[in-house]
């Protein structure tokens, strides 16, 4: 078993040197786009539990009912905490890197092990955005992500983000956001300058 340092040196590429590595911030709960999910949550989970408890008081004429119930009453349960918690597991097990050659978003398990990583190279992003909060956490975007799959990121509905849950390099609800997106462009212009 690995320490967290060694995993990271690991991933390394010869040449490769760490300026900078953190976590997101577990306190940070809602996104900003959690303004429309969280009625929605309560509108969709709400309806579910009130049908299908109201379906197994009269008791069904099929069974498809109470299969269909069933159903829709753990996806109500999913959107109104579920994804929460998946979410809140998500952080524990994130880490953000940034080098002299690339930015890196990787999951390690508990024991130390690699899950996955996604990284891009400093010198070839096209754009990169950060978004601070008067806290100072923020999110820096590298690259573009179109709203439609970017409001599900970050929101334990990530499986609604298709391609771009896990070939998108974001930094999410990091702490002290405007000096590591600073590390982030000086070592971008830096590069440029060479």
């Amino acid at each position: 078993m690995y320490s967290y340092d060694e995993v990271f040196a690991r991933e390394m590429l010869p040449g490769e040197k760490i300026l900078w590595q953190g976590k997101p911030n577990p306190a940070k709960i809602f996104t900003k786009f959690d303004i429309f999910l969280v009625p929605f949550s309560i509108l969709f989970g709400g309806g579910s539990i009130f049908a299908f408890s109201t379906v197994m008081t009269i008791g069904a004429p099929f069974i498809i009912f109470d299969v269909f119930g069933v159903f829709f009453a753990v996806v109500g349960l999913y959107f109104l905490f579920g994804r929460f918690l998946v979410k809140n597991a998500n952080k524990r097990n994130t880490y953000y890197l940034i080098t002299n050659m690339r930015v890196i978003s990787m999951k390690i398990t508990a024991n130390h092990v690699k899950k996955s990583s996604v990284s891009a190279q400093i010198n070839s992003t096209p754009s990169e955005s950060a978004s601070i909060g008067g806290n100072g956490i923020g999110t820096i975007t590298f690259g573009v992500v179109p709203i439609f799959y970017a409001m599900y990121l970050n929101t334990g509905l990530d499986f609604f983000a298709g391609p771009f849950q896990n070939n998108s390099v974001i930094f999410f609800d990091i702490d002290d956001c405007e000096s590591v997106f600073q590390i982030y462009r000086n070592v971008k212009y830096q590069n440029f300058a060479k």
